[in-house]
């Protein structure tokens, strides 16, 4: 491919500086102990949500569709990775000591969403 070529194709890339964060429970944290939490980690994610912190976060899956109950994923919006590191010490889970995390620097370059709002139906649809 040639240097040219290759301009050509990232021509268009966003190039948004984003955090990526792999956590990963604790094994030997309890069903019970992670439910009792869950509440704090989800305001948690809610707040950071409502301050434009958070871009996307959720558990991860296995192939078949079937809960990965050990892992989950953030992506985060933050000045540097300073910032991105102090956000992460503050969740609740790993705060705790119930997960830990693995924190990456991620450029945003290629993808898409399409969101419908159906608004008689009270519906919507993310793709």
């Amino acid at each position: 491919m040639t240097d040219e070529r290759l301009a050509e194709l990232q021509r268009g890339h966003l190039g948004k500086s984003l955090f990526a964060v792999l956590w990963t429970n604790n094994p030997a944290v309890t069903r019970e102990q992670h439910r009792a939490m869950l509440p704090e980690h989800l305001a948690f994610l809610h707040d950071l949500e409502e301050r434009g912190v958070l871009f996307a976060a959720g558990p991860l899956r296995l192939p078949d569709g079937a809960p990965q109950t050990h892992h989950g994923m953030a992506i985060l919006r933050a000045a540097s990775l300073a910032e991105a590191e102090t956000i992460m010490s503050e969740e609740p889970f790993t705060k705790s000591g119930y997960r830990t995390g693995q924190l990456f620097a991620w450029t945003l370059n290629e993808g898409s969403f399409s969101v419908t709002l159906r608004f008689g139906a009270g519906t919507y649809e993310v793709l």
